[in-house]
């Protein structure tokens, strides 16, 4: 099996991951997501990537988010794919899905007014972040 690591910075995490991969008798490649591109059009939606799975580890989420929709454009099997990435940098997205399935979650409002912000916080009592 051939496992890549995409990542922006290299961490002892990332380094890590590559090791421990490599131990237990995997390939593993690394695949820097600055140095990373991406032709897509009519004829040109191809990756020059040979991996059976790609482990998600960008530090940016913009650019998670993107390579993550390339890679599973290209159909590889992403760890922390798009969909996940989504749902977890949307903080308003995955407070709706926690309460959705009853799972507690800090008191939250949701206003789009500095002032009404500041009232409710009166109200529902201090610390608060607004």
């Amino acid at each position: 099996m051939i496992i890549g690591v995409s990542y922006d910075l290299l961490r002892w995490e990332e380094k890590d991951i590559i090791t421990e991969a490599k131990k237990s008798g995997f390939k593993a490649i690394p695949i820097f997501t600055k140095d990373f591109y991406s032709a897509i059009g009519v004829g040109e939606n191809y990756s020059e990537l040979e991996a059976d799975v790609i482990i998600q580890r960008n530090t940016s989420h913009a650019r998670a988010l993107t390579t993550s929709l390339i890679f599973e454009g290209w159909n590889y099997n992403v760890v922390n794919d798009a969909t996940s990435l989504f749902k977890c940098g949307n903080k308003l997205y995955t407070l709706s899905l926690l309460a959705k399935h009853n799972i507690k979650t800090p008191r939250t409002i949701v206003t789009f007014s500095k002032d009404k912000a500041v009232d409710l916080a009166k109200k529902i009592g201090f610390p608060a972040v607004i």
